[in-house]
């Protein structure tokens, strides 16, 4: 039985209340969701009127399963840069307007605003951001009236100002909401530690303490060997670089210039364009090519392949982890990362994989069928692909979502490990500075 409180009889207001699950990882986190959805999932509420009914819980649909529910699923995560807003009919303005034809919700539109969604009323549901999915997920679930909302990873993709903003927004009139849970590996945005859970002590990690993890030169031997480049040589080079997906102007006039040896923060609210600036480096936008966008020498497009760029470039996304799929092994994932089509690749040796998998206390999962592991070993297992790749620039876009902060630190101390060891660049985004490495000498700020 759920007890009901939050209605007052004499005022005729909602108590809110609202907390944030945090600590441990992703998968502990999403573990914790589940059981608390099951457990009051199809409960009795008991009210202060004692007027029972059952309980209204709503979860809401993380993207990844949105993915693999839906033809998306087909698709593959440079789509998402290379379609026009008119390829789909599956658009957030849609799902919206069909459930408050049927459920009337009395603020509906202050609640479109404060949730930026009328911008992106007709935008498809495979084209939104981490961010923005979240806010379309939170403003979905809302207009269906529950008594709780859950929310897994509920500040994933959100600036600082957005965290804030939504909070401001469930506690204010325009969510008739009593209850919100969420959980998320960033409790910045949180002035009280009353609306905190930190499941952390509860939790068993099996990483070694990052002061204990052993970074020698021995374990980038081959990485050193084989870097190509060097410090102050012109990478990468953007020239009034204009950027728009039907109305919606993404990037305006944009320069920059990425020389090797550098390391840089990419910063910008929200929408500002982060993603799809790394797309015009890394992937095949067709936007791109009419562009002065100048890539290793080259004008893109012209004077060396596709392949030939893409084997100079590591890249891992979090956005991009969500649409990958394999059917093979840990190890044979690792290689297949370090590859790229049509071009000869100098592969690390067997034991250099077990030395960096095994500082990773992730040796187990190379054996093991990538699909059967956890969200956590694969998504390590990708990031350890990026950093053994032969490559002359890293980026890394939004890479810790769901580790917990000792796996961030050994990820960090490696990556600095590498950087200081090579002529490698790198592009780093993330909206938490807990997670930058400490190599980072460089800022660009978009919108």
């Amino acid at each position: 039985m759920f007890h009901h409180n939050s209605l007052d009889s004499t005022t005729s207001y909602i108590i809110k209340h609202w907390a944030c699950i945090t600590g441990g990882n992703g998968d502990q986190r999403s573990k914790l969701l589940d059981i608390i959805y099951r457990d009051l999932h199809g409960a009795k509420l008991v009210d202060i009127e004692s007027y029972n009914r059952q309980l209204v819980i709503q979860k809401t649909l993380s993207k990844s399963k949105y993915l693999s529910n839906s033809q998306s699923n087909n698709g593959f995560f440079q789509q998402r840069f290379q379609s026009a807003y008119s390829d789909s009919d599956d658009v957030v303005g849609k799902h919206l307007s069909e459930i408050n034809t049927s459920s009337g919700y009395r603020h509906f539109k202050p609640l479109i605003q404060t949730l930026a969604l009328d911008q992106l009323w007709n935008k498809p549901l495979f084209h939104l951001s981490s961010g923005e999915w979240q806010r379309f997920v939170i403003g979905l679930q809302t207009i269906t009236f529950p008594d709780i909302i859950l929310v897994d990873n509920g500040f994933k993709g959100l600036d600082r100002s957005w965290q804030i903003k939504i909070i401001e927004l469930f506690e204010s009139d325009a969510i008739d909401t009593p209850f919100l849970m969420f959980t998320s590996d960033s409790v910045e945005a949180i002035d009280s530690e009353n609306h905190i859970i930190n499941i952390a002590p509860l939790t068993k990690s099996n990483l070694r303490k990052n002061e204990d993890s052993i970074i020698s030169d021995d374990l980038f031997k081959f990485l050193i060997n084989n870097n190509n480049g060097n410090n102050g040589t012109e990478q990468i080079r953007m020239e009034g670089i204009n950027i728009q997906y039907g109305n919606t102007k993404i990037l305006k006039d944009l320069d920059w210039k990425i020389n090797a040896g550098e390391r840089w923060q990419i910063k910008g609210k929200n929408g500002a364009g982060k993603s799809t600036l790394l797309s015009l480096i890394y992937g095949d936008v067709p936007q791109a090519y009419r562009e002065a966008i100048y890539l290793f020498g080259h004008k893109k497009g012209s004077g060396q392949s596709v392949w030939e760029v893409k084997s100079k470039i590591s890249y891992f996304s979090s956005d991009e982890f969500l649409y990958y799929r394999h059917n093979g092994n840990g190890k044979q994932v690792i290689l297949k990362q370090l590859k790229t089509p049509y071009i000869t690749t100098v592969l690390p040796s067997d034991q250099t994989i077990y030395q960096v998998c095994e500082y990773f206390n992730i040796l187990d999962a190379l054996d093991k069928p990538f699909k059967a592991l956890s969200k956590i070993e694969r998504k390590q297992l990708l990031l350890i692909g990026a950093y053994l790749k032969n490559a002359e620039i890293l980026i890394l876009d939004e890479p810790y979502h769901d580790f917990e902060m000792e796996r961030i630190q050994l990820n960090n101390k490696f990556l600095d490990g590498l950087l200081n060891r090579s002529h490698r660049s790198l592009l780093f985004v993330t909206h938490l500075e807990s997670h930058l490495p400490s190599g980072i000498n460089r800022e660009f700020t978009l919108g």
